[in-house]
């Protein structure tokens, strides 16, 4: 039986969708309730808070791994209150994920983030980048990943498995994701304005694309570190474009003059691995969002 933490967020539904369509056993865990849409459909959820788990809690005895999503994805501006809240939220959650692994539990893979990386390493950014965190946010997925590599240590019998994600969208992403900004300007019968050049190269997956791949590294990945992501950048001029043809009323994007960094990831060790490949393409699933976003508003 597989455990996803974090399970009531959008990645972690995703990925149960994922799993419950490959006939897996899937056990819940977030701080809240289980949706309604998985009534009956799961072994087990838990609704507890992994930063300060209940006494002498661990997993079920008939669970095998842990894929760990739990935690706080963004901090717009730092300040020592969301410095805290982050290091609450990803690092002491994750030491509260470990810590309810008992000999049962042989593999434990965490989810990290592209946000590790220094701005400053080449592109595409492979597994031994330089790892240099930017934000806070990515301050703590890396203390994460030491605090896995530290409970491997002292664990021998877990596999450990790493896994750096990209940003991912779809249903239910941060409304501040660059894709969202744009799409919400050109509803608005606003101008497209990104503050970046429009040749930046970023680094985007579908969210079922993102849950597919998911599910491979927990069945099908050797343990170590690995990036996910599309596999191919796409420049914000090209995502700009996109929305505009698939909005013909907005205006025709505009670029301001602060240059801003390519940043997109080096797949090759993960699909040389599993034989992923996205099915959604950039095209193909911003457009997907911008209908969905037309419908619900």
């Amino acid at each position: 039986m597989l455990i996803i933490t974090g399970a009531a967020g959008q990645l972690g539904q995703a990925v149960i969708l994922k799993c419950l369509e490959n006939g897996e056993e899937v056990c819940g865990c977030d701080i809240e309730p289980m949706p309604l849409s998985f009534l009956g459909k799961l072994s087990s959820w838990f609704q507890i808070d992994l930063a300060s788990p209940p006494k002498g809690f661990t997993w079920p005895k008939n669970a095998t791994a842990v894929l760990h999503l739990a935690g706080s994805k963004f901090d717009l501006e730092f300040s020592f209150k969301s410095a805290m809240s982050l290091l609450r939220e990803n690092l002491k959650a994750t030491l509260g994920a470990l810590a309810t692994c008992e000999n049962n539990i042989s593999r434990f893979i965490y989810v990290s983030s592209i946000s590790v990386y220094s701005l400053k390493t080449k592109n595409p950014i492979c597994e031994e980048s330089i790892i240099e965190p930017v934000s806070m946010y990515g301050v703590t997925k890396w203390l994460g990943e030491l605090a896995c590599r530290l409970f491997k240590k002292e664990n021998k019998y877990i596999e450990l498995i790493i896994i750096r994600l990209t940003q991912v969208y779809g249903p239910g992403t941060w409304q501040e994701n660059a894709i969202y900004k744009l799409i919400n300007q050109a509803l608005s019968y606003k101008q497209l304005t990104l503050t970046c050049d429009k040749s930046i190269k970023r680094d985007y997956i579908y969210l079922t694309d993102a849950a597919e791949a998911l599910n491979m590294a927990v069945f099908n990945c050797v343990p170590g570190i690995y990036n996910i992501g599309f596999g191919k950048a796409i420049s914000m001029g090209k995502i700009a474009k996109i929305i505009s043809e698939a909005i013909p009323c907005s205006l025709t994007p505009r670029f301001l003059k602060n240059k801003g960094t390519d940043r997109y990831l080096d797949t090759t060790r993960f699909s040389n691995s599993t034989n992923f490949k996205p099915v959604i393409s950039h095209s193909e699933g911003i457009r997907k969002e911008v209908a969905r976003i037309i419908l619900e508003k």
